[in-house]
């Protein structure tokens, strides 16, 4: 199995509701998320979309990492919210 060698820049902004991150990928060691608005972010490593208190809660400006090859996505209940994301 071949990893990703280094970071690949998966940033954006979510919308209001779940916003995918990103797909699953087998090659995917992990995934590194910062919250850059002012409201709290929920992310979800599922298929499903996530929604407001399920999933790892991410507060304004923390940072979350998690190892896994799912597909993240990324609640909020704003209509646009910045976020860092570098999977590897």
């Amino acid at each position: 199995m071949t990893f990703l060698t280094s970071g690949v820049d998966r940033s954006g902004s979510a919308g209001l509701g779940s916003t995918l991150v990103v797909a699953a990928n087998s090659q995917r060691r992990g995934l590194t998320f910062q919250n850059l608005s002012d409201h709290d972010m929920w992310l979800t490593e599922t298929d499903r979309p996530a929604e407001a208190g399920v999933g790892y809660r991410v507060i304004p400006f923390e940072s979350f990492s998690v190892s896994t090859c799912s597909a993240i996505h990324v609640f909020t209940g704003v209509a646009s919210a910045p976020f860092a994301a570098t999977e590897y």
